[in-house]
């Protein structure tokens, strides 16, 4: 069963469940299906705010109280794990509140950030302020997005010209903030 059929199947559920885990996919598809009639945008934005919220605060907490035996355990998870601290010592703030958006982060920050012996309170507070800006941003955005291209491009050809420069652009902005830096260290 893919993503979509488990959406139209289950809805909310379906929806919380995948921003526990990933949920990118998960709130754009339930954000085209609540433009679509098929579910409320805002409900959508609550339940991806919630579920992100909790599954960040499941690997925050597990990265402090088993992070260490974990990956004893799994040394090739070491290098993931090596990134996002680089990630995070560098860009502390901006991170905490913006992994959302990078692909393939989601686990591995909070992870880290349990690791790291960042205080749960402080956690809890940037966490909470992180999901709200990817659930409200990534829910409502694409609720807009749809309805633009609905509107202006009826042409299917230039919605996937389109999709394809849009996706471009994000790939190309990810990879100039995430290179790797020219070799010198940063002090």
């Amino acid at each position: 069963m893919d993503i979509e059929n488990l959406l139209r199947t289950t809805g909310y559920p379906a929806l919380f469940l995948g921003s526990v885990l990933e949920g990118e996919t998960c709130l754009v598809l339930a954000s085209l299906m609540a433009y679509n009639g098929l579910l409320d945008i805002s409900t959508v934005i609550v339940v991806a705010y919630a579920g992100a919220v909790c599954g960040d605060q499941l690997f925050y907490y597990f990265g402090r109280l088993r992070g260490h035996a974990f990956i004893r355990r799994r040394p090739r998870w070491q290098c993931k794990l090596e990134r996002a601290e680089a990630l995070l010592q560098r860009f502390h703030l901006p991170m905490v509140l913006s992994f959302r958006f990078l692909y393939g982060l989601r686990g591995v920050v909070p992870f880290a950030l349990g690791l790291s012996g960042l205080s749960p309170l402080r956690f809890s507070l940037l966490n909470a302020a992180g999901a709200l800006l990817w659930a409200t941003s990534m829910g409502w955005g694409t609720y807009r997005l749809a309805g633009w291209i609905q509107t202006r491009l009826p042409d299917t050809h230039l919605i996937k010209t389109a999709s394809l420069l849009l996706t471009l652009i994000i790939i190309v902005g990810v990879w100039m903030v995430l290179r790797p830096s020219d070799g010198k260290k940063g002090s």
